[in-house]
């Protein structure tokens, strides 16, 4: 007789089953990871830089400038930027009634009898 548990025919190879942590043990994630975050805004400004700039490189070509570029380049970033504060860098709990305190409320001294 063996004393560890039997494994279900999907259970992927590796420890026993008591010692692995399983996907439904672990309970809901709480917001995404944060390397899928730093990713995200890492590509938010290079598709800023590359949607903004890349047609401006071709409109340069076009027109036979070499000017619009820069303006292009500049103008992705700053979009790109904006989008990564507001995406990222603001505080999503924060949406709360208008008027409504930034600071949870205080908790009330208790009396003593």
């Amino acid at each position: 007789m063996s004393s560890s548990p039997q494994r279900r025919p999907n259970d992927p190879p590796g420890p026993p089953a008591p010692f692995r942590k399983r996907w439904d043990d672990v309970g809901p994630r709480q917001g995404p990871l944060p390397e899928s975050v730093a990713w995200g805004a890492v590509s938010t400004l290079m598709s800023g830089l590359i949607g903004f700039g890349l047609p401006a490189h071709l409109l340069d070509r076009w027109l036979g400038t070499d000017w619009i570029v820069l303006p292009g380049l500049l103008v992705g970033m700053a979009v790109a930027l904006t989008v990564v504060w507001f995406r990222y860098g603001t505080d999503r709990s924060a949406a709360r009634a208008p008027g409504a305190s930034a600071e949870p409320p205080r908790e009330q001294p208790r009396e003593q009898h």
